[in-house]
């Protein structure tokens, strides 16, 4: 994978919860995790989904990003771009050098 293939800028967002003071009810909300992500976006092909033995829930993209050991991404986050969301199902690390970190996701929102 090349630098220059990063072209696109994602964010990543996470779940939290906010309590009522008053009502002590519990709200979900996502938030920024990390912001303006150097980024290739893939999409993954019905041919690597027979191969992983997955169902076609939705479509399937694969974002690389430089590796960042500051970054904790767990598949229970999301990724932005241009106004739409994919929920991760997915994160690899590269395997040999740990430049890059492949997040494995689906289109859709998901529910909190």
């Amino acid at each position: 994978m090349e630098i220059g293939s990063l072209r696109h800028r994602i964010t990543i967002e996470t779940l939290t919860e906010t309590q009522d003071a008053d009502t002590g009810a519990v709200a979900q909300s996502w938030g920024t995790y990390a912001s303006n992500l150097p980024a290739a976006i893939l999409p993954v092909s019905g041919r690597e989904i027979l191969a992983a033995s997955a169902g076609t829930e939705g479509q399937r993209y694969r974002f690389v990003i430089r590796y960042d050991s500051a970054l904790a991404i767990v598949s229970k986050m999301r990724v932005s771009h241009e106004s739409k969301y994919f929920n991760i199902t997915e994160v690899i690390p590269d395997p040999t050098l740990r430049k890059f970190l492949t997040l494995v996701a689906e289109a859709g929102i998901r529910a909190g």
